[in-house]
């Protein structure tokens, strides 16, 4: 098995702290902790990821490409601590419902790019959703982050083997965290299907059961197939 890694939602620090302390007693397997970046949260993804650096030895914060004005004179002027990671997760980002939060026409691509001329020893992580779109313009979309800088890949939860086996033929060669999340109600496979565009097996049933079998089967491939894997647990 390669790195088992976590994601840990940063509402705040006390609640962050609390819930690192939980992984750090509970799940030894676990070594990685990925941070990500939500409007809803005053801490911002860099920020939350000091908070773990005191407990876990890899954080991998989440940074949105639309946040970063790449035009201005020190566009990561924000990231004070940057410097402190090892790994960072790009993405493009959901833009804010209200728009009261400014956000810019910064590509993914172009991020990846500036990321890296700035910091060139970091290790960028790119986004993989085998739901965007065809699997021909995902690999081809993923190709360009690869010229543009990133070192690997973080995909969205897979729910479903069969499609992560394609991924996995088709992504040979590259470091990669496969995504898994529980699903234990209607309420959030209908989320996952009707936002994300998600693809559930005939067999799926929104149990802790079938989410545990799931993510053992989950476990076992990618163990097989060499690579890492990130947990999203949300509210579960």
């Amino acid at each position: 098995m390669g790195v088992v890694s976590i994601e840990l939602v940063p509402r705040s620090e006390a609640a962050l702290e609390k819930e690192l302390q939980l992984v750090k007693n509970h799940f030894p397997a676990i070594d990685t902790i990925n941070i990500p970046d939500l409007l809803n949260f005053d801490l911002r993804s860099w920020q939350g990821g000091a908070v773990a650096q005191k407990h876990f030895p890899h954080v991998i914060p989440h940074l949105r490409a639309i946040d970063f004005d790449l035009d201005s004179e020190s566009p990561f002027a924000g990231l004070s601590s940057a410097g402190d990671f090892a790994a960072m997760l790009v993405i493009t980002g959901d833009r804010p419902q209200d728009m009261s939060r400014r956000v810019y026409r910064t590509s993914v691509i172009r991020m990846i790019r500036s990321l890296k001329a700035v910091y060139p020893d970091l290790k960028i992580f790119a986004g993989i959703d085998p739901y965007r779109s065809g699997i021909k313009e995902e690999l081809d979309y993923a190709r360009r982050k690869v010229d543009a800088g990133a070192d690997g890949f973080f995909t969205q939860p897979f729910f479903d083997l069969r499609l992560m086996e394609i991924y996995r033929d088709l992504l040979a060669g590259y470091d990669i965290y496969w995504g898994v999340s529980p699903v234990t109600s209607d309420r959030s496979r209908d989320y996952w299907e009707n936002r994300n565009n998600a693809i559930f097996p005939p067999d799926f049933e929104p149990t802790m059961k079938w989410n545990r079998d799931f993510a053992r089967r989950a476990l076992d491939f990618i163990d097989e197939s060499d690579g890492n894997v990130y947990f999203m647990p949300i509210r579960v």
